[in-house]
Order: structure tokens, then sequence, then C-alpha cells
């Protein structure tokens, strides 16, 4: 690691969500370049010093691994759905001339996935959203989901993870069908017995256990392509509800069809069990095609931190290119061969 250049202008990105919080600096003047991570930052489910810490462990993680200072950053750019007044507050104490831009997760999605500040997205990691953001001046944007864990959320991670934990406890009761999710469950938490899955779950306290649940995310993956029936009949649930947001968004905003939609966010790492389910649905439909990202959200949110003549800032292609070979910024991984990615929900 290189000493500390208070002076040397840099700029930040910031993506948060329900289970972590990611950033990445950069300094056009130098090349320095780095990443960092922090736990959860969506305040309906953690608490505001959970998610201060989230902040600034991402955001200071960054900074020491490229070598820079706070004092150097001229622009922060922060997609952290209703966080946008806690996340200022953090950065104005670590880079007090920094200006902080809140582009919306939609939108860094979109500029990191399509480098482009408009289009068709579908979010599914912790939780679940479809958005069309039009070009400037060219529309109304149009959401469709975004509920929440509670009463929405259709098709994410955390969905994903609860109707399997559903799934394990019918199984364990005699309710339902045997899963091989079960012991998958029971190994990842080492569990020794039913009732520790109580625990595992709400001892974290109010708001984490929706990390908790999402995490078993990916086991559903790996059940569904090892041919489980209850893993497999999960995904074609979850599958379903995607399509449906994506369906209605196209509906709602009157887009042509198929209309290409970016698929963002951890769900989608669990390759193709959970996009080939899609692709058929949109082939069915007519209604979409999936597009892979270029780059994570927190890449766009980058892009929108730094400064531009004018409109949106276009990366060079050596800039791309060089984030795309960063491993912490791994884009999500739309495999074909049934092999799972890495999970980040």
């Amino acid at each position: 690691m290189t000493m500390a250049r208070p002076s040397c202008p840099c700029f930040a990105g910031l993506d948060g969500g329900g289970t972590r919080t990611l950033c990445v600096v950069y300094s056009p003047e130098t090349g320095a370049l780095g990443t960092g991570t922090g736990g959860p930052l969506n305040p309906n489910y953690v608490t505001p010093e959970t998610a201060e810490g989230s902040v600034l462990s991402a955001l200071q993680g960054a900074l020491r691994e490229a070598g820079l200072a706070g004092d150097g950053l001229l622009g922060v750019a922060a997609s952290a759905p209703w966080a946008e007044d806690l996340v200022r507050a953090v950065v104005r104490d670590i880079a007090p001339r920094a200006a902080l831009q809140t582009p919306g997760e939609d939108v860094a999605a979109l500029l990191g996935g399509t480098l482009r500040d408009h289009g068709l997205v579908l979010i599914a990691g912790t939780g679940s959203r479809c958005a069309y953001v039009p070009p400037p001046g060219g529309g109304t944007p149009v959401v469709s989901g975004a509920w929440g864990s509670l009463f929405g959320d259709e098709g994410s991670g955390y969905d994903i993870g609860r109707s399997a934990l559903q799934a394990v406890t019918r199984a364990w009761d005699g309710r339902g069908p045997e899963t091989v999710l079960v012991d998958l469950v029971s190994a990842q938490w080492s569990l020794r017995d039913p009732k520790d899955l109580v625990r595992a779950v709400y001892a974290l306290g109010p708001g984490r256990w929706r990390e908790r649940v999402a995490s078993v995310c990916p086991l559903v993956g790996w059940a569904a392509a090892g041919g489980d029936p209850v893993a497999s009949g999960i995904l074609d649930r979850a599958s379903a509800e995607l399509a449906l947001l994506v369906e209605s968004v196209v509906g709602r905003a009157g887009l042509d069809v198929p209309a290409g939609v970016l698929l963002s966010g951890g769900v989608f790492g669990l390759g193709d069990v959970i996009v080939g389910r899609l692709d058929r649905l949109f082939a069915r439909s007519g209604a979409a095609v999936a597009v892979a990202p270029l780059l994570p959200p927190v890449c766009g949110a980058l892009f929108a931190a730094m400064p531009a003549a004018s409109g949106t800032f276009r990366p060079g292609r050596a800039l791309v290119e060089r984030l795309r070979k960063v491993p912490a910024l791994g884009t999500t991984a739309l495999r074909t061969d049934g092999t799972l990615a890495g999970s980040r929900l």
C-alpha cells in the first residue's frame, strides 16, 4: 500500500443494500484505485448506527486500499435507498469538500451495467424491483415492486431464502416433502437440532434476520442445479414473480417489445437455474430480453460522481476494462452451464 496523498483528487461510488455496502475509489490523476466493504445500509432494517458503520467501513476501506485520503475526495455518489441523509452526514465528516450525488439504485445499476443513465432494469438482491428510467426529458419513470420484505420483494434473495426455510421446517414437521435443503441449511448454520433454526435467525435482532434469511438463496441454487424438486419449485415461483415485475413495467411504460432488461443483483449470480427460467418466461410472453451487466452498480455510482463537460460521465475503455478485472467488483455471472457464481445479495 502506498502512502496517503491528501491532496490527490479522487472520486468515490457507494452502493448499499440489505446485506452489504460496497465502495470503489478512483483517482483519474494517478490511477489509484481501491475497494472497501461494509455491512447492510438500509435503515428500514438496521439501526442508524449500524448503517453509519457500514458506510464508514466501506469508504475508509476503499481509501486505505488506494492509498488516498478523504480530504482529496471531490465527488461521491451513493446508491443508498432510504439512507441518503445518513450517507450525506458520514461523507461530510470524512470528505468535507466532496460534492455528494444520489443517483438512485436504478440509475446506478444502469450506469454500471450499460454505461447509460436510462433504460429498463430488473434488480434482484436482498430485495427486488423493476424500473424503467426514461432518457432526460423523455417521459415518466415507472417502477414495480420494491415494497419491502414484510409484504413484497417477491423473487428476491430474501424471498427465495424464506421459501427455502419454510420448506425445511415443513419437511421436519412432516407437512411437506423431503428436500436436500434440510441438510444444506443444517450444515451451513451448524444446526444440531431443528429448534436451533429459530435461534440462528431471530437471535440476530431486528432487521439483521433479513440478511441471514437471504444468505440461504445460494443453497437453493445448488439444490435446484442438482435436481431437487423442492428447490426447483422455489425458483420456478421466484422467476415467475420477477418476470411479472418486468412485464408490469413494460406494459405501463408502453415500451416496444421485446424490451432489453438489464439484470442486476446477487440473485442472478445463481446462474442458469434462475436466468434460464427468466429467459424461457420472456420468450413465452415476448415482453423482454435479458441483458447481462458490464459492471456492477457501485461502478455506476462512481461514474455518477465523476465530472463531465456535459451530461453523464462516460468512462473510457481502459477504465472499464480495469474495473472489470477487480475481483471485488466482479459483475453478476450469468452462467449457462448450471453452475453457481459468487452471490452478492
